[in-house]
């Protein structure tokens, strides 16, 4: 589909065929974004699997679905979204391609690791576009957030069918330093103590003592199998706490039963509570907004950028017992479950107004 490629935050008046992001405009929706008008036949957990499900629709229904499109848009920059794009500007390799791609796509925006090669995948395309450590930075000086994803995305295009083809080992000094960060944090999860809550789907992590970095989102992820991870890690000082909802509980994804997202700003109240402190201190319980696609709740200091993979420096030492903590998540976790059940209802104002 040769449409030309805008990056927009918004579409306004002009009927396009948007992907990935959210818009409201006219036109043709190819998004797992929450609220997405994607037709009902095209449905996929990934942005990337309902544009392959688009390619593979008869020509004369494609046709039917993209009359009088003027542009293909997104609104942001991320490995779902440009490989989506990628899939409706090169169909054919794409769909020679389609199970990698889907791999890659899922290491992207669920924060899992199907294969380390999709994880490799991830990494590379969000390297691309990062301003600064990108292999293109001299290319992005200058350039404005939305134009920078349009040069690196049409880059990319050029780049992944010999990706694809032949694997990207001659990318391993950009992806390396990542993927030998997941292996060590995999193997430091072998041996914590993993509590599984499935009817919560949310799994507790007690760190192996002695542990002294927090592992990544993917390493998280690939070992709790759940939408939630509760992780605590004991040293001298206190408990380091990381409490991260996955992006599947926010996506649009067919069939899936979604469990409501606890309320992180009342948790966090409530463990700023039983700390003896306040938000405005240096060291106290944050939280990031759940209407985010992946939401953190941490002791520490403010301001932990979202989707922040190595929280680091920015976690600093609680000192309520890990049992207590723990207990804490769980009982928020149960309260929304049990209004959605004794109430039937899964609207947000009813559940966090209890």
């Amino acid at each position: 589909m040769q449409l030309p490629l805008i990056y927009l935050l918004e579409t306004g008046d002009e009927a396009v065929l948007s992907v990935d992001g959210g818009f409201d405009g006219p036109g043709l929706q190819l998004s797992h974004w929450p609220g997405n008008e994607t037709p009902e036949e095209l449905k996929h957990e990934l942005s990337t699997g309902i544009a392959l499900n688009f390619v593979r629709l008869p020509q004369a229904r494609q046709a039917e679905l993209t009359v009088g499109l003027t542009a293909l848009v997104n609104n942001h920059y991320d490995t779902d979204g440009v490989l989506a794009l990628f899939v409706l500007q090169h169909p054919d390799v794409a769909l020679a391609h389609a199970d990698q791609l889907l791999e890659i796509a899922a290491a992207g925006d669920f924060f899992h690791v199907p294969t380390e090669s999709a994880f490799c995948f991830d990494v590379l395309i969000t390297l691309y576009g990062d301003r600064e450590r990108s292999p293109m930075a001299e290319q992005l000086v200058g350039l404005a957030d939305l134009e920078r994803y349009r040069v690196v995305t049409e880059a990319l295009f050029s780049k992944l069918p010999l990706w694809l083809e032949h694997g990207i080992d001659g990318e391993k000094a950009l992806f390396s330093p990542a993927l030998e960060r997941l292996r060590t944090d995999l193997q430091g999860l072998q041996r914590a103590e993993i509590v599984p809550l499935i009817h919560f789907d949310l799994t507790a992590v007690h760190a192996a003592p002695g542990t002294e970095d927090e592992p990544g989102r993917h390493a998280l992820f690939h070992t709790a199998g759940t939408d939630r991870v509760l992780w605590l890690a004991k040293d001298p000082h206190g408990v380091r706490a990381r409490f991260v909802i996955g992006t599947r509980s926010w996506f649009d994804i067919p069939g899936w039963v979604v469990q409501p997202r606890p309320d992180l700003e009342a948790l966090a109240n409530r463990l700023n509570q039983l700390e003896g402190c306040c938000a405005e201190e240096a060291s106290a319980w944050r939280f990031q907004s759940i209407e985010t696609a992946s939401p953190e709740l941490w002791f520490g200091a403010p301001d932990l950028p979202l989707f922040c993979s190595f929280p680091g420096i920015a976690l600093h030492p609680s000192q309520l017992k890990t049992e207590l903590i723990r207990a804490e998540v769980c009982e928020a976790v149960r309260k929304v479950w049990t209004f959605v059940n004794e109430h039937e209802t899964t609207d947000t104002e009813d559940i966090y107004a209890v």
